[in-house]
């Protein structure tokens, strides 16, 4: 358990780095006069981790949920 939680918080450290380069890219591409491509590009680096994030909270399935529910006994 302990080394999936460390795999999970690696994956989104890269993700976040990988936004930024994406980000920062598209700021120099914007800066160096074009505006349209660089706009897109940006884009493109942000609309990927958005899309990412909102198709493995899609995919879970739901007896992970139900996992983690209390369970109620008979008394």
């Amino acid at each position: 358990m302990r080394n999936q939680t460390k795999e999970v918080f690696r994956g989104q450290i890269f993700a976040f780095l990988i936004t930024l380069a994406f980000a920062g890219a598209g700021a120099y591409v914007i800066c160096s006069g074009h505006p349209v491509a660089g706009t897109i590009f940006g884009g493109v680096g942000l609309g990927s981790i958005v899309s990412t994030f909102i198709w493995g909270r899609t995919r879970q399935s739901p007896q992970s949920s139900s996992a983690l529910e209390p369970k109620l006994t008979d008394k």
